[in-house]
């Protein structure tokens, strides 16, 4: 899948008044998830030609919007994407054809063509705010209508105007019904999918299948279908799955957890590199220990661990990463450089990020460091901001614990079925939701058995799971 940029909008080469339309990675990503959800290649395993007409027309895509992020000089195309029409959950037989001109100049404008010309919600988009501010550069904001055949096709944001969130209850009111005709709808393919996940999980000797991607059921199957071809094909090649846990999620590779990834957005050929290559990433595996425990001992027993923001680190730049450092603290060490750090530092942690790059005190109370920084630097760094990780890390237990007490009382005050978040959405802004449901008192049996996501926006996906903003309060 391509990656999303923050980038300005300039409305006219005449004015000096700049208009700017931001969309950071999270919140493109989040407008697009149902488009991804509606046109991914792996949802047409036995359609070979509309599979490959939207593998290209996403490379396109993604082209395009890394042309727009560099700022280089573009032409109009356009990218043609064979759908599945639902209906209350329910796929209907057949595909239709939806041909998505790109002419906007920027990435927000792109995003909201995409999303209208697929006939998908423009809520999200149209509620981020628009920013003025003052400016000097001369770029156009959309294509001139003189240009070839492109002459009479309007820039898509044209047409577009904002709208206003709903407050809560009348949304949900509203739409309830919906996501419980598409629960119904699901509950024999999701039923199916369960049992094609128990079946291959015995078949390939692994411990468990997750699915870990933020897709609804359906594009699970997808990719279990995918998997169970490749295993068939190949299953002499992988003779190392027994007892490993596979999880379907943004990455392919192994992480420093042992776990197998398989990115739900990559080819099949792709899988097999790793299934077929597990001896090796073992050998990573089990000399990370041994390294996190030097840097430790180097450090004044500080912890070494990932970062608390990431689910997934992948063990082979990590593995290189943290051999670099441990390295080169031993060396240090061995030189009498190091300064004496005893072990008042055992209460604290550590994860090692990258080799070049500004040593970082997160959020959450970890001190993130690249593998190649200066270790008289490190140190210092380490020992002048001890106080404030310390803090900041007791900060993020109590609000983790916090956040855990809410999502407890809401779901049983609400009868739910299940209550989370999207990865975009902070453990402070899930609080904040949280606390405001628990005010509630207008619902009544609303959410009852409601598979519900705390997200950026309103939705009711094609599972039936319902999404409301998490600021949905000050809507």
């Amino acid at each position: 899948m391509f990656t999303l940029w923050r980038l300005s909008r300039i409305t006219s080469t005449q004015t000096p008044s700049v208009v700017k339309r931001y969309l950071c990675s999270s919140e493109a990503a989040a407008a697009l998830r149902p488009f991804y959800f509606a046109v991914h290649p792996d949802l047409f395993g036995q359609h070979p030609r509309e599979r490959t007409v939207n593998e290209d027309s996403l490379k396109k895509l993604s082209e395009y919007l890394e042309g727009l992020h560099c700022q280089q000089p573009l032409h109009p195309t356009k990218i043609t994407f064979y759908l599945r029409d639902i209906q209350d959950g329910v796929t209907i037989p057949g595909f239709r054809t939806v041909n998505i001109p790109l002419l906007s100049r920027d990435v927000r404008s792109t995003v909201l063509g995409v999303l209208q010309s697929c006939g998908l919600s423009l809520d999200y988009v149209n509620s981020l705010k628009v920013q003025t501010s003052p400016g000097t550069f001369g770029v156009p904001n959309s294509w001139p209508s003189e240009t070839g055949f492109w002459r009479g096709i309007i820039d898509p944001e044209v047409q577009i105007r904002e709208k206003l969130q709903p407050k809560l209850t009348t949304w949900l009111r509203k739409n309830i019904e919906k996501s419980r005709r598409y629960q119904k709808n699901n509950q024999t393919p999701r039923a199916e999918t369960d049992r094609m996940c128990q079946q291959l999980t015995q078949e390939m000797g692994v411990q468990e299948i997750q699915w870990d991607c933020g897709w609804g059921h359906r594009h699970f199957r997808g990719c279990l279908r995918s998997l169970t071809r490749l295993y068939k094909e190949n299953a002499h090649k992988m003779d190392s799955l027994k007892g490993r846990t596979i999880i379907f999620t943004h990455h392919t590779g192994v992480s420093t957890q042992g776990q197998i990834l398989l990115s739900s957005e990559d080819v099949p050929s792709e899988w097999l590199k790793i299934l077929t290559s597990l001896g090796r990433y073992d050998t990573m595996l089990e000399s990370i220990p041994p390294a996190e425990k030097c840097v430790s001992a180097c450090l004044g027993g500080i912890r070494v661990t990932q970062r608390k923001d990431q689910a997934y680190v992948l063990v082979n730049p990590y593995h290189r990463q943290l051999k670099t450092l441990s390295t080169r603290l031993e060396k240090y060490r061995a030189q009498g450089s190091a300064r004496n750090l005893g072990e008042k530092l055992q209460d604290l942690e550590l994860a090692v990020e990258g080799y070049t790059g500004p040593l970082v005190l997160s959020e959450e109370g970890q001190f993130v460091l690249p593998a190649m920084r200066s270790l008289e630097t490190l140190q210092e760094f380490i020992e002048g901001n001890q106080d404030d990780a310390r803090n900041l890390l007791q900060q993020f237990y109590r609000k983790e614990a916090e956040e855990n007490k809410l999502i407890t009382e809401c779901t049983k005050k609400f009868e739910l079925a299940s209550l989370v978040r999207d990865v975009c959405v902070s453990t402070d802004h899930m609080i904040s939701c949280c606390r405001h449901l628990v005010d509630m008192t207008d619902t009544g049996a609303l959410l009852q058995d409601t598979k519900l996501r705390i997200s950026p926006y309103y939705a009711v996906m094609q599972d039936g799971d319902v999404c409301i903003p998490w600021n949905w309060y000050k809507l």
